[in-house]
């Protein structure tokens, strides 16, 4: 399920599905105490904990009962309440579930499935609530305000410098391209400021962060090749440790399927990644 690798001074996890990651995270929490979750992911993977586990078929909802009692048995402090936990849980439900368990504070993700603010900007939700009264007022622009909240996810719509308008099938090859370019980050964590200061400040975390990549957030070779990686191994550089997950049937559906890449394997995207892992951390 987990195999662990020392890179350099770094520790890197690496696990077969998205929530497995909640053990190399429980032990992050047993060795550093208080950490934040940076994730960079295709999808953003916020669905509540044991959501499919707990679902009542006969009643058509959530058993909320249920999902406390799973919730309740999990400890950080004992990992096999973890481990115990995995196979009740989803790939995509483990980010709420570390947060209500404690095991992480509060969580960044890169998503290509959030094409806006997530929360939404006072600024943004004032001119939303305004613009249905009066259609004449102008969209507002950054520097935004946010909302104090425990997952921030900053808009991801298309490249940075992108003219298109509207953005269409042609921006995305080019958009996935450039996941891991300074240009790119210099945006991001730009946002990321804006929306929480007091964990991020002049594209530096202030806490300390566990750097969580899922692979599928590759979707071409070129994406995990940089011309320019700085920003990104200095993200690599400070992480406390870095969790890492194959998801291999997205990188199938990003060949096979999808074709953003035909030649796109698990194998090629990981020796890539490690690759860096190991230039940023020499």
């Amino acid at each position: 399920m987990i195999t662990k690798h020392k890179i350099n001074s770094k520790d890197v996890f690496i696990t077969e599905k998205h929530h497995h990651n909640l053990i190399p995270w429980g032990y992050g929490k047993q060795n550093y105490g208080d950490l934040i979750l940076f994730t960079l992911d295709d999808h953003i993977d916020t669905h509540e904990p044991f959501l499919s586990y707990a679902y009542n078929q006969q009643e058509n909802k959530i058993d909320e009962h249920k999902v406390k009692d799973e919730l309740d048995k999990i400890n950080y402090k004992d990992i096999l309440t973890i481990k115990n936990a995995i196979p009740k849980l989803e790939n995509d439900e483990q980010i709420k579930t570390a947060i209500k368990t404690n095991i992480i504070e509060k969580c960044f993700i890169i998503s290509y499935s959030n094409s806006s603010d997530s929360p939404k900007s006072f600024e943004e939700k004032k001119y939303l609530d305004n613009n249905f009264i009066d259609g004449n007022i102008n969209y507002p622009t950054r520097p935004f305000t946010y909302p104090d909240t425990e997952i921030y996810i900053p808009e991801n719509i298309c490249s940075v410098g992108c003219k298109a308008a509207p953005h269409n099938d042609s921006c995305r090859i080019p958009h996935f391209n450039q996941c891991l370019e300074s240009v790119f980050w210099e945006h991001k964590l730009g946002i990321m400021e804006e929306m929480n200061s007091k964990l991020i400040n002049r594209g530096v975390f202030l806490r300390d962060y566990i750097l969580d990549i899922d692979l599928d957030y590759f979707h071409t070779r070129e994406s995990i090749s940089p011309s320019d990686a700085n920003i990104f191994y200095s993200i690599i550089n400070k992480s406390k440790f870095i969790t890492i997950t194959k998801e291999e049937d997205f990188i199938q559906e990003w060949a096979r399927v999808c074709k953003y890449d035909e030649n796109l394997e698990v194998d090629y995207l990981l020796e890539k990644l490690l690759k860096h892992i190991d230039y940023a951390t020499k």
